[in-house]
């Protein structure tokens, strides 16, 4: 009897052991850690360490140097090889073989960038200190890692468990870069090999470095548009290279694209800019909802006609839409949304366009789809095209089509990739130009208010015809932001 009575002891005791690991182990991985130990043979006695401190192992001969967080580094025996460490540490997956002799702890990735020496190679630094050489075979895998498209330049800006993200290089300086000499802004920005000014990474933490001041009451709100931001950036860059007004300007742009919707750090509307666009669109105050939308800003007052009638959304692109206006008119759509008399009804968006029926139009509509997703309208519930070849009789069609683009290999590309979205004229390349429906006053209404009322009762739409000019295929930058280039 007391053997028994001590075995259901000793059984106790090891359920409450492992209750408590349990209980360990929950507590780590609220904290984001984790418990999980290594066991490395060693020359001396085994090492136990945990495994989250781990940032480098590396081959030397038959055995592994073992380096942790703390810098303190070890050798294990010959029966510690690098294929058992690769072995061992397999349900990790932040271990990854960045070359033959190393296998690297992608959660203490402190940066990313090109190898100093090696032009084709890059270099991991670890928060330890440690650099690691990645060869140029090895870099898709830490790209795929870390959601990249470039290892040239990687900055942990925000970082969980290692996670970092390729921000042009952005970093402090210790002096704001307007009141930089021409030797200052030099010194932080030549490329270290070829002692080129770097001008994309010096307009990326001017505007980031700009932001951060603004935020902090430092500097004002631009309270202008791009082009103003650009005189502010103009004299700065001047100093450190000859200036090529509309080259640098559209570097400019570009950067802000990246900063904007690659990145994610902050808004337009953060800096106050002015939106050139904002005089081509208008939230409806009855059914705003739903969303018309013209190619060409030309035709926006017979949007605007259908909007005082129909008390719908409208706006007019002017070709290729850019991301700063969607993103003043989507804060401007929700907002009447918002204060519609049936919130409910209305959070559901039907978008009702008027663009070209040609390849072009299609990647337009497409654009401000995409565009409209980045801010938030992420699943429309129908987008309508008003121009098809269905709306015209044949007789009709000869009048209003005429022939696509074909003189370049990239105009045969699209003209291929439109078609087979559904686009042509009974499977011949031709394109209809929207001023052949939306001139038309009464026609043009009537076809409006058939998708209006489709709309308004979304079990009634149909697509007519096979045409979906939102799956067409383009290469195209579909978050692009555009604006004027009148620089002087």
């Amino acid at each position: 009897m007391k053997e028994e009575a001590l075995v259901k002891e000793i059984l106790a005791l090891w359920d409450q052991i492992f209750e408590l690991e349990r209980l360990q182990q929950a507590e780590y991985e609220r904290l984001g850690r984790s418990a999980a130990l290594l066991n490395v043979p060693a020359a001396g006695p085994d090492r136990v360490v945990k495994i989250q401190d781990i940032t480098l192992i590396q081959a030397e001969g038959r055995r592994c140097r073992v380096t942790l967080q703390s810098g303190e580094s070890f050798l294990s025996n010959t029966a510690f090889s690098l294929t058992r460490a690769a072995r061992d540490l397999g349900d990790w997956p932040q271990f990854q073989r960045v070359h033959e002799a190393c296998l690297a702890n992608l959660h203490h990735v402190e940066a990313v960038g090109s190898h100093p020496l090696q032009v084709r190679d890059y270099q991991l630094r670890l928060a330890g200190g440690q650099a690691v050489t990645v060869p140029e075979t090895r870099a898709p895998l830490i790209m795929r890692w870390f959601g990249l498209d470039s290892l040239r330049k990687v900055e942990p800006f925000h970082r969980k468990w290692g996670a970092a993200y390729y921000l042009e290089n952005l970093r402090p300086f210790p002096k704001p870069l307007r009141l930089m000499t021409s030797e200052e802004l030099h010194q932080h920005f030549d490329h270290p090999r070829t002692g080129r000014f770097q001008v994309q990474e010096f307009m990326a933490n001017f505007i980031w470095e700009y932001y951060q001041l603004m935020k902090r009451g430092l500097r004002p709100p631009v309270q202008g548009n791009i082009r103003t931001f650009w005189y502010l950036i103009k004299p700065v860059l001047g100093r450190a290279v000859t200036l090529q007004g509309e080259k640098h300007y559209a570097i400019m742009l570009g950067m802000f694209q990246r900063l904007v919707t690659r990145y994610k750090l902050f808004k337009f509307r953060e800096f106050d800019f002015s939106d050139q666009g904002e005089q081509f669109y208008n939230p409806g105050d009855r059914q705003p909802q739903i969303v018309l939308l013209s190619e060409k800003t030309g035709h926006y007052r017979r949007l605007q006609a259908l909007q005082k009638e129909f008390g719908v959304s409208i706006i007019g692109l002017g070709g290729m839409p850019s991301i700063l206006t969607s993103e003043y008119f989507a804060d401007a759509l929700g907002q009447a949304i918002r204060n519609a008399p049936d919130r409910h009804k209305s959070a559901k968006i039907h978008l009702i366009s008027i663009t070209d029926y040609n390849p072009s139009g299609a990647i337009i509509l497409k654009s401000f789809v995409t565009q409209l997703a980045h801010q938030g309208i992420k699943r429309l519930a129908s987008v309508q095209s008003l121009l098809t070849p269905s709306r015209f009789s044949a007789e009709e069609l000869q009048a209003v089509t005429e022939p696509l683009p074909m003189k370049t290999k990239a105009d045969r590309t699209k003209a291929e990739r439109w078609l087979a979205a559904g686009g042509g004229v009974n499977g011949q390349p031709l394109g209809i130009e929207s001023e052949a429906l939306i001139l038309h006053g009464d026609r043009f209404r009537e076809v409006f208010l058939e998708a209006y009322q489709q709309a308004l009762s979304p079990s009634r739409i149909a697509r007519r015809g096979d045409y979906d000019p939102l799956s067409i295929e383009t290469t195209e930058n579909l978050l692009q932001l555009r604006e004027s280039q009148e620089l002087f």
